[in-house]
């Protein structure tokens, strides 16, 4: 993926990682003792471990961010997930308000692309997996509408640039029905291929 063209839904990116990360970091606040091994969305992940991948995604592009030319690829077993999260979360919001950064053009996993790109891509990760953990906790999941609308909007961009590639299951299933009624944030797993 080589061009931007919709996949950037912000003019400036970082108020929506912001806001992510606040909800996020929220919900993690109301995860019971008894609820960390529950099962998530995510198959084969539990709350611990979906937690660890919030936490993992923030790693991950904070060190592309800074121009590490071998960003981690496996996520670690966090002792504290939710303390990880934090931490990364700030560290990559560091990188993301540097002058320029967003119209920077940077290598990344998938090619050079500017700082914006790569922020939007963060949003998405944490939105979705933001819905995972909510569904999880059986909490609402009508969370940040207008936010969740635009990662939406992104998701199908980035699937346009790819050519709509086929999904195996393994790390994204088929799009899943939507309810009637469903939220916006429903309408984003749905096409991520969560079922609603």
């Amino acid at each position: 993926m080589n061009e931007s063209a919709g996949v950037v839904r912000f003019d400036d990116p970082l108020p929506a990682f912001d806001s992510v990360v606040s909800y996020v970091t929220a919900t993690i606040g109301r995860i019971g003792d008894d609820q960390w091994d529950d099962p998530t969305p995510c198959e084969e992940w539990d709350v611990r471990y979906l937690v660890g991948h919030l936490a993992f995604v923030n790693e991950r592009y904070h060190a592309v961010a800074a121009g590490d030319e071998n960003p981690p690829e496996r996520q670690l077993d966090y002792s504290d997930p939710a303390s990880a999260f934090t931490t990364w979360a700030s560290a990559a919001r560091a990188e993301f308000v540097k002058p320029d950064f967003l119209t920077e053009v940077i290598p990344t996993p998938i090619g050079e692309q500017p700082g914006a790109v790569v922020v939007q891509h963060v949003v998405n990760e944490l939105t979705v997996h933001a819905w995972d953990l909510t569904r999880a906790l059986g909490a609402d999941t009508d969370f940040l509408p207008e936010l969740a609308a635009e990662v939406e909007a992104s998701w199908r961009a980035v699937y346009a640039l790819l050519g709509n590639p086929p999904r195996s299951g393994d790390t994204v299933a088929e799009v899943a029905e939507v309810p009637r009624g469903a939220s916006a944030a429903d309408r984003m797993a749905a096409f991520m291929g969560r079922r609603v």
